[in-house]
């Protein structure tokens, strides 16, 4: 009986974990989080792929130029970048690194980088200046 309680509270307690979400027009795209230095440099390497509506947020503790590269992603993202004001300030489409790496950076200072499938931000009409909502 005990452990059936406990089993019954474990399960409670995953199931109410929260799931962090980026809302770009009212879609909500849920999001792994990069919080860390370790997080971020890792970032999305080595997956194969990312499904819709996924992705993952690059959280940093200040704003700053931020630049980015392909190494080791094996699928294209779209990389936008998000000011401390919630608005979008640039956004960039990448292809995984052939011979070289292009960096791609930030046209102004943000804080925050969502990587999504590449011309996610495009089928959904995102652009610079665009306002988002972040839930942690």
């Amino acid at each position: 009986m005990k452990k059936r309680l406990i089993l019954i509270l474990l399960l409670l307690l995953v199931s109410c974990q929260h799931q962090s979400s980026v809302t770009l027009h009212e879609k909500k795209i849920f999001v792994e989080t990069a919080n860390t230095d370790e997080q971020r440099s890792v970032g999305l390497m080595y997956r194969t792929n990312l499904d819709p509506n996924k992705g993952m947020l690059f959280v940093y503790p200040n704003e700053d130029t931020r630049g980015f590269w392909m190494k080791n992603t094996l699928i294209p993202l779209d990389m936008i970048f998000i000011n401390s004001h919630f608005k979008i300030i640039d956004i960039h489409s990448a292809e995984p690194c052939k011979n070289e790496c292009i960096p791609y950076g930030s046209a102004g200072k943000a804080q925050y980088v969502l990587e999504v499938n590449k011309n996610y931000a495009q089928q959904n009409n995102i652009h610079q200046g665009d306002t988002v909502e972040i839930s942690f």
